[in-house]
């Protein structure tokens, strides 16, 4: 990484699989601030054109490998402080067939560390 380039890795589990999402290779303290905006989950295949988006990685223990179909949306409501906040979507793929990945997500800061 170079001294303004920027990583972000965030990891959703639920009973019914997990959604990891990572950077993309090139991404800027610019491109990715510690701020609400909203942001691209790039498709499958694409990400290493595509500096500032976020690639998702999908596991829905099911056997199958599954690809983000489309871009999709990644939004922060609130990033920073205490609170990390906001909403995805994004439509996969697979030999099994198509879905759509949606969610929600709240973290809290507490004690000493959080400002």
């Amino acid at each position: 990484m170079g001294p303004n380039d920027e990583a972000f890795i965030f990891n959703c589990k639920a009973d019914s699989g997990t959604v990891d999402f990572t950077s993309t290779a090139g991404t800027t303290v610019d491109q990715l601030p510690v701020a609400p905006a909203k942001y691209t989950v790039a498709a499958s295949g694409s990400t290493g054109d595509n500096p500032g988006q976020l690639s998702a990685l999908v596991n829905l223990h099911d056997g199958n490998s599954w690809r983000v179909a489309s871009p999709g949306t990644f939004d922060i409501t609130a990033f920073g402080g205490s609170k990390f906040a906001g909403t995805f979507q994004f439509d996969i793929t697979s030999t099994a067939g198509t879905a759509t990945v949606s969610g929600t997500f709240q973290e809290d800061c507490t004690g000493d560390a959080c400002s």
